[in-house]
């Protein structure tokens, strides 16, 4: 993959050293049944335990620079807010933009539809409009997009996949750094020349650092 198409490249056969496959999966036959399964029978409490009627909702998304197809998650996660009895009006949706740049108008609605472009109110996060709530054990502040803990609840979305210095992506890490202040950003992100900052470990030094504080949010 290269951004949202790919690139071929050859490799003579003397340089090539071998090809490493991930194991085959079953598709998902439907993945809207798929996800409404998962939220109507999730791992631990439902929203419909933890979200009532007058609450506000902020759901947090990956920005442009990821390959999550957000416009596949956000009818179905939508629907079921409406049907707990949160109206369109008191959910709003946050790009995860970290220290990145803002999105287009365009960009913003093919990340999460027409549909829900057109419903709900679409946002970037803003690095300079944060409140600070602590600082983690390392010292890193923990400062958050203002309309993110404004919110009553606050789901998050996104890919877990390798990361090459948080250890895996998703969860969390969509606080610290999606919708964090650049301090912070910058704060956690200089643990990634800690020696344990590798791949795949959950317990990289950075991944501990995002999970510390933003947890107790």
């Amino acid at each position: 993959m290269y951004g949202h198409g790919s690139v071929s490249v050859e490799v003579r056969d003397e340089n090539l050293a071998g090809v490493i496959e991930p194991n085959e999966l079953p598709a998902v036959d439907d993945e809207e049944s798929a996800i409404e399964e998962a939220l109507n029978h999730p791992i631990g409490s439902r929203l419909s335990d933890i979200v009532h009627t007058g609450d506000t909702v902020a759901i947090i998304v990956n920005d442009i620079t990821r390959i999550t197809p957000t416009h596949k998650l956000l009818s179905p996660l939508v629907s079921y807010l409406n049907a707990i009895g949160i109206p369109d009006s008191d959910i709003v949706i946050v790009f995860a933009t970290g220290s990145h740049r803002k999105h287009t108008e365009d960009e913003q609605r093919r990340l999460v539809g027409d549909e829900i472009y057109d419903r709900i109110s679409c946002i970037d996060h803003d690095p300079d409009d944060c409140k600070r709530v602590g600082t983690t054990s390392r010292g890193t502040p923990v400062e958050i997009f203002a309309p993110v803990l404004d919110a009553d609840c606050v789901i998050c979305t996104g890919s877990i996949e390798f990361h090459y210095y948080a250890g895996y992506s998703g969860g969390l890490k969509s606080l610290l750094p999606g919708v964090s202040s650049l301090t912070s950003i910058q704060k956690n992100h200089a643990l990634m020349i800690h020696p344990d900052a590798v791949t795949g470990r959950i317990d990289s030094p950075v991944r501990q650092d995002i999970e510390e504080r933003t947890v107790q949010l």
